[in-house]
């Protein structure tokens, strides 16, 4: 017992002295403080009185040249009346120019500059940083002595408790008074004051449990509560965020098994109180502190006591909060936009509370994908929600991010529905969505002219409804291409049809992206090429419609260059010699390549101007790829259908006729080639066109050069002759229209 008694003295005392020491340092410092920034003001007052001396000896500049404007009978007059005011001016500059040298004895200059803030410097950082960081490093010590004092269980939990009041009350008591006379020092104890009172009752609830978990939760509760009324007292941003930190901790410290509408009713008072002081007071911190805090609790809590049937209330309170954050949000935004002075943190509040709507999308996605009724009311909802928010903001990022937000889950959950009892419903959800950001389309364009964004977002929406739908029907319909397609073409043709006039562009859009949709949905259906034919003709759509914009176009070229690669993919893979040549599954993607790069080299050409070369190198991209497609299909297909005859000779014929089959096949790429080249330059000279002449010219050269390296060496004499000729009528010929063009334009 004595040394239990011998303790609680040894501890009482330390409390003291460090009390004492806390004190007697925050006095001094502050008065240092104090007395700097006195000396700053009186530097200030001093340079302001400087100002006014020179405005002073500008006036009296100033009247001197008016005075000599002025008759020699007027001046006279007034220069009795001068003569006082200029000695006066005259006097105070005198009195300026000796206190500047009695306080600046040398000539200003950087390094004396640099050294005159070297000391004002020291001193905040002496007499601020220091003051701040010894009163965190105090109390912090207090905290752990605290906790080694309950660790080692040197006194009972209610004399800690007991002590650990007094000595928050004490402090409290002591703030308020300095606070009369020393603001800074009385916030400090009154600070320090509240981080031990919630200390002491914590060690009577959630430390001890000498309490039941609701008395310990009201204890907690009250200092929260008590805090928040300094702020409000003092006017302390510093006690906002104490009290906001203790009301959101309190909850951690009761453990998680609490009701879950408790909790998150305790949750929306704060975060009410939190508004209404931020508001107040204008202090958007408080606002960004609430909405982290109450992410961080609602994590922490769902970690640790969440369960799937309690989806639909976490559903419901976090609406509201989206609700209160969204208020706070517009407020920042709109002090932020106006011409009052705010607070410096003002900007960035208004980034970080934007970010609510994306946080709380993501964790509904997380709740309600499991739960299908839930979702798809939520994914509408969305939707809507988003589209006003666009159109009130007059944001098209706004509207962007709201179509990925909710078509990329709702896809996904598309593709993972399996339950026949939720089909219908998702059917509905996916026209909905569509629906919803059409109608938000045609909004856009009432206001102002169609842009590269609507346009692009009215094709992706297109498409993901063609998706969606596809992978809800498929597991159950096998014509499902058609039921998919059927609707949207009808869809879009009618929105062409009843745009065209108003929304010209638009409405060729929407034809195009009908077309596209009916043409891949006919292949799907047929079993054909279907995503080649959707590349090529989207890309067609896209760089013949929109060949004006630089978005549309790139995107446009992209498209068909994954069509065109794809095509050639389906080129390079084997073919059963069964088939027919020219009609098989290789040549399909490769015809509808070619003519869509052979419609849209006509669309550029249409919509280009004819002083702007701008869009030249592009229609000579797209000719040179057809042709050179043509070249690709017909070489190989040229080749199967003479292996094929070649095999047919061989099995039902003389050996000799297979082997001039043989010989053909050989020999039959090089005179194609030999052919179409010339056919290319013929074409290129008639329509002045280079790109085709160069082509041209490269595929008569390979030619020539297969047949004198690969050809000449391998078959017979009568081939060689007939070859030879052949190819040297070609290379005469345009040799010909070469020098038949350059003697008509010399």
């Amino acid at each position: 017992m004595v040394d239990a008694t011998s303790y609680l003295l040894l501890i009482l005392a330390l409390f003291g002295c460090l009390l004492l020491i806390l004190i007697t340092t925050s006095g001094a410092l502050l008065r240092a403080a104090r007395a700097l920034e006195v000396a700053d003001g009186l530097e200030r007052e001093l340079r302001a009185l400087g100002e006014q001396v020179r405005h002073l000896g500008e006036r009296v500049d100033l009247l001197g040249k008016q005075a000599a404007a002025v008759p020699d009978d007027e001046a006279s007059e007034r220069a009795d009346d001068d003569e006082e005011w200029r000695e006066t001016i005259r006097g105070l500059q005198a009195e300026r120019l000796s206190s500047e040298v009695e306080t600046q004895p040398q000539a200003p200059s950087a390094g004396t500059a640099a050294s005159a803030r070297r000391p004002y410097l020291e001193q905040r950082i002496g007499a601020h940083w220091f003051l701040y960081i010894g009163l965190g490093l105090t109390a912090v010590g207090v905290v752990w002595l605290l906790e080694y004092v309950v660790s080692r269980d040197w006194m009972a939990a209610p004399i800690r408790a007991a002590s650990g009041a007094l000595l928050g009350v004490g402090l409290l008591a002591l703030g308020e008074r300095t606070a009369r006379r020393q603001i800074a020092r009385g916030r400090v104890l009154i600070g320090v004051a509240l981080a031990t009172l919630y200390a002491s009752a914590w060690m009577i609830g959630p430390g001890s449990w000498l309490l039941l978990p609701w008395p310990a939760f009201a204890l907690l509760a009250s200092v929260t509560a008590l805090a928040f009324v300094q702020s409000i007292r003092h006017r302390s941003l510093s006690f906002a965020l104490i009290a906001l930190g203790a009301g959101f901790v309190t909850p951690v410290l009761m453990g998680p098994e609490h009701a879950p509408v408790a909790l998150f009713m305790y949750v929306g008072v704060l975060i009410l109180v939190a508004r209404w002081l931020a508001h107040r007071a204008r202090w958007p911190l408080v606002d960004v502190a609430s909405y982290l805090l109450t992410v961080w609790l609602l994590v922490w809590w769902s970690e640790h006591s969440y369960t799937r049937d309690q989806w639909w209330i976490l559903e419901l309170f976090l609406t509201a909060y989206l609700a209160l954050f969204v208020i706070a949000w517009r407020e920042a935004r709109r002090e932020t936009r106006g011409n009052a002075p705010v607070h410096p943190f003002q900007p960035w509040a208004a980034v970080a509370l934007a970010s609510a709507p994306v946080a709380y999308h993501a964790a509904s996605v997380a709740i309600l994908l499991p739960h299908a009724g839930g979702w798809l009311v939520y994914a509408i909802a969305a939707t809507l929600a988003g589209l006003v928010a666009a159109a009130r903001l007059g944001s098209r990022l706004v509207r962007g991010a709201t179509f990925a937000g909710v078509a990329a889950p709702l896809l996904a959950w598309c593709y993972a529905s399996l339950d026949r009892e939720w089909f219908v419903a998702g059917l509905v959800a996916v026209a909905a969505v569509s629906a919803l950001h059409v109608v938000s389309e045609w909004e856009a364009l009432g206001e102002q002219p169609v842009t590269g964004a609507e346009i692009a977002l009215s094709h992706v929406n297109a498409w993901w409804t063609f998706v969606a739908l596809g992978l809800l029907l498929a597991p159950r319909f096998a014509s499902w291409p058609i039921l998919a397609g059927a609707p949207l073409i009808v869809a879009h043709v009618t929105l062409g049809a009843g745009w065209w006039r108003r929304y010209g562009e638009a409405a060729r859009h929407h034809a195009g992206i009908a077309l596209a949709l009916g043409a891949t949905a006919v292949t799907l259906w047929t079993g054909g090429f279907a995503a080649t034919v959707a590349l090529a003709l989207e890309g067609v759509v896209l760089l013949s419609l929109g060949a004006s914009r630089t978005g549309l176009r790139i995107t446009g070229e992209a498209l068909l260059a994954l069509a065109y690669f794809s095509a050639l993919h389906t080129l390079a893979t084997r073919t059963s010699l069964i088939a027919p040549a020219f009609l098989n599954h290789r040549t399909g993607p490769a015809f509808v390549v070619v003519v869509a790069l052979l419609v849209a080299w006509w669309r550029v050409g249409r919509e280009a101007q004819p002083s702007s070369g701008e869009l030249g190198p592009t229609r000579g991209a797209l000719l040179l790829g057809a042709h050179l497609l043509v070249v690709l299909v017909l070489t190989m297909e040229t080749a199967v259908w003479l292996q094929q005859q070649a095999l047919d000779a061989a099995a039902f014929e003389v050996s000799t006729r297979a082997h001039a089959w043989q010989t053909a096949q050989r020999v039959g790429p090089t005179m194609l080639w030999a052919a179409y080249g010339c056919g290319l330059v013929t074409a290129g000279i008639w329509r002045r066109h280079a790109a085709l002449r160069y082509l041209g010219v490269t595929l008569a050269i390979l030619a020539l050069g297969k047949l004198c390296v690969n050809d000449f060496p391998v078959i017979g004499p009568v081939a060689r002759l007939v070859s030879a000729l052949s190819l040297g009528m070609v290379l005469l010929t345009m040799a010909y229209l070469y020098r038949a063009t350059k003697m008509e334009s010399a």
